[in-house]
């Protein structure tokens, strides 16, 4: 009786496991009619789809990306009809130090003859096209094409070489935008490919219009040559190279050579400006990207290439137009911020800046005296320097510090705010004339001048009689670091401690 009590216990739990699997066997089916089931259309009609879900076997364009030569997209009447060729191509590398450089290869890449094309987005497509198959089927066979914007679709055209050309329909977006409606030529079915995918195979020509500006790669501030930044209506200033790479002088509102530091800035902005887009062509308002009244424009000359851009700003958005070109394209924000410095940090604000090397006589007449300084300085160490304080030999290495010293406070005087307007008027109140060495290049003499201000804040600085539009404070003087009163007076003490 025992045993036989065991068997049926044994007997009922196989069939409770039986039952149970049973159970999941239905749920399992249940819940896949459902998956293959009724599909919402975005008219909120139902269909039904004959094929798999997931039709791996489907292929909607059987081309390769290489075997792609030829694309064109049309909508509406319009066709954009991409072309590809072999062609030598620069590109950006680093030599075995790391240093940049610019290399060449041979590569396909994509054009049009009827606009320039940004190559690497034409060819993003390929990628796309490529052996494109669909992520679902969703009905065979529709009464009625327009549910999936089908009416009026989208058409992507893939050919290759041997004259194979294959055509791809595309409608509306899902319901839910994480899919396009799509229908292969001569094919009734209606299957859907992923967003991002549909994206590039219905790309408009704004999409495809090629954002490079120059003609080359590895352009820097060193290719610069000339720089005229307008803000507004008013110019800004005027700018010009003197020697390459880095000695720049201004031209205008002034003449004074410029702070390459600060300068450099702008140089290297507009050397590697890339815009993020292409946003219209030819646009009938310019209102709308606030390029009828520009904020900025830049004139300037790049490679020996003249360029003209007009930047406008509506919103918190940035947009340029090139003279010449019929596009509008979007920067960034930050690109062009450099021009918002004043004027005062783009200048070299010393009046006149000799080395103590080049100069031969430094006369300074100030404080009702005049001091002559006779100057023989060498850069080599194995050589004696010959310097002299109105006939007197400065002996010893600390007296001859000083007197460098005296030098330096004569040469650090420099501006500290400007008055482009002002006229100055009357006599100096310090004059000092620099008479250079013949090997010198530049002026032989050179005589800076420092005429009273009205207000008595400083002095107008001048340089051989024209003004620089530079205004000193008069404190600048007497400060212990590089005023030129307390390097003569330190001078003089040690002098005078010297003397028996």
């Amino acid at each position: 009786m025992a045993q036989e009590e065991e068997s049926m216990r044994k007997w009922s739990k196989i069939i409770a496991l039986g039952l149970v699997l049973v159970i999941l066997a239905v749920a399992y089916f249940v819940l896949k009619g459902s998956e293959s089931g009724n599909q919402t259309t975005p008219n909120g009609q139902t269909t039904s789809p004959s094929a798999s879900a997931t039709p791996d076997a489907d292929v909607l364009i059987s081309l390769t990306r290489e075997e792609i030569t030829r694309m064109a997209i049309v909508r509406e009447g319009e066709t954009i009809t991409l072309l590809s060729k072999q062609a030598e191509v620069e590109y950006e590398t680093y030599d075995s130090y790391g240093n940049p450089m610019i290399g060449t290869q041979m590569q396909k890449v994509w054009y049009s003859d009827a606009f320039k094309v940004e190559s690497g987005t034409a060819d993003n497509i390929t990628y796309v096209a490529g052996q494109l198959k669909p992520k679902r089927t969703i009905e065979e066979n529709p009464a009625d094409l327009s549910i999936y914007g089908l009416d009026k679709p989208v058409a992507f055209t893939a050919a290759a070489d041997d004259g194979r050309k294959e055509t791809l329909y595309l409608g509306s977006k899902t319901p839910t935008g994480d899919s396009y409606y799509v229908q292969k030529a001569g094919s009734n079915t209606v299957y859907t490919i992923e967003s991002a995918k549909g994206d590039a195979l219905t790309y408009t020509r704004l999409d495809l219009f090629s954002t490079t500006i120059y003609n080359r790669l590895g352009l820097t501030a060193d290719n610069m040559s000339a720089l005229t930044v307008t803000k507004g209506n008013e110019k800004f200033f005027t700018a010009e190279i003197i020697e390459a790479p880095a000695l720049w002088k201004l031209t205008y509102p002034l003449k004074a050579n410029a702070d390459y530091e600060s300068l450099a800035g702008i140089l290297q902005a507009l050397a590697e400006l890339k815009p993020y887009e292409v946003v219209a062509e030819n646009p009938e308002d310019l209102k709308v990207y606030g390029l009828d009244k520009p904020k900025y424009a830049f004139d300037y000359t790049l490679d020996g290439i003249q360029y003209s851009l007009k930047v406008g700003i509506a919103g918190d958005t940035v947009y340029g137009r090139f003279d010449g070109d019929s596009r509008v394209f979007i920067f960034s924000s930050g690109v062009f911020d450099v021009v918002e410095k004043p004027l005062l940090d783009l200048m070299d604000l010393f009046v006149y800046l000799p080395t103590i090397f080049n100069c031969e006589k430094l006369v300074i007449e100030m404080d009702g005296r005049v001091d002559v300084l006779d100057i023989n300085a060498t850069q080599s160490s194995d050589e004696p320097n010959d310097f002299y304080l109105n006939g007197q030999r400065i002996e010893g290495e600390d007296n001859e510090t000083l007197f460098r010293k005296y030098y330096q406070g004569a040469i650090a005087i420099r501006g500290d705010s400007l008055d482009l307007k002002a006229k100055p008027s009357g006599q100096p109140a310090i004059r000092l004339t620099y008479t250079m060495k013949d090997s010198y290049e530049g002026d032989k003499v050179t005589v800076v001048e420092l005429i009273p201000t009205p207000d008595d804040y400083g002095y107008y600085l001048m340089r051989n009689g024209e003004y620089t539009g530079m205004i000193m404070g008069k404190r600048q003087l007497d400060k212990d670091e590089m005023g030129i009163r307390k390097a003569y007076q330190n001078l003089m003490d040690a002098l005078n401690a010297a003397t028996p």
